[in-house]
């Protein structure tokens, strides 16, 4: 078995499969746009990218909330799954509830959904040191994407009680230096890409690292046109990597 492996590798782990062409674009816009939504859920594009979606003053302003947060000891350490099994990674999250599939996992469906209704409730509450009122970013996205997205779009309901949603993102901190020297890699969706059904993710950063490092420049963050489309070229990125 591991000569039958290590053939396979030589013959077929030698490139991970990427997009060219259109399909490899990042598109950069001013704003969502629905041409654009659809190219990027068709797989005609890789990635949507909008410079100063939040505006900076208040990204960097709120960033260094968050950030301080983790320091206070008030965020929870994101676990990973590895062949080891679960483990700390360097990615830090705040909020009142976790990931939804980590709730089914562990039965705590109705706990899920009464703390969704608490973050929302406190990201949005009334802060009477501020001058004016800022919208949450993440709330700033979901009404923009209802706006371009021709069906809308909205938190997705519990099928069994509709007046209780999921939540819409959690703040996430990565605060370095971080044992991954060259960057951290992140994905949502572990399935081959599909038109009909899937995930896509949004990111939108407050704060990013500073690249400016004289012995080791690099680039703040990467965007690749990974395209898995079927079982074999997951194989293929995990003989790769």
């Amino acid at each position: 078995m591991r000569r039958f492996f290590k053939v396979l590798e030589e013959r077929f782990g030698g490139s991970l499969p990427l997009d060219v062409g259109p399909s490899s674009e990042v598109m950069v816009r001013e704003e969502l746009r629905t041409e654009d939504l659809r190219r990027l859920f068709q797989h005609e594009a890789t990635a949507l990218h909008i410079p100063n979606f939040f505006p900076k003053t208040s990204a960097i302003e709120l960033g260094s909330q968050l950030a301080q947060q983790v320091q206070d000891g008030e965020a929870r350490n994101w676990k990973v799954s590895t062949s080891h099994g679960l483990e700390s990674s360097d990615v830090f999250t705040l909020g009142a509830h976790g990931p939804y599939n980590v709730a089914v996992s562990n039965q705590s469906i109705d706990e899920y959904y009464t703390r969704v209704r608490e973050e929302l409730r406190r990201r949005r509450k009334n802060d009477e040191t501020n001058a004016a009122k800022v919208i949450w970013p993440l709330d700033q996205f979901r009404l923009e994407l209802d706006q371009a997205w021709p069906q809308g779009a909205g938190l997705a309901r519990d099928t069994q009680d509709p007046t209780r949603y999921r939540g819409g993102g959690l703040p996430r901190i990565m605060l370095g230096p971080t044992r991954w020297k060259k960057g951290f890699v992140h994905v949502d969706e572990l399935a081959p890409l599909s038109t009909t059904q899937g995930f896509f993710s949004a990111n939108i950063y407050l704060q990013l690292p500073n690249s400016k490092d004289k012995d080791q420049p690099q680039d703040i963050l990467e965007i690749w046109p990974l395209a898995v489309k079927t079982k074999w070229d997951w194989y293929k990125v995990r003989i790769c990597v």
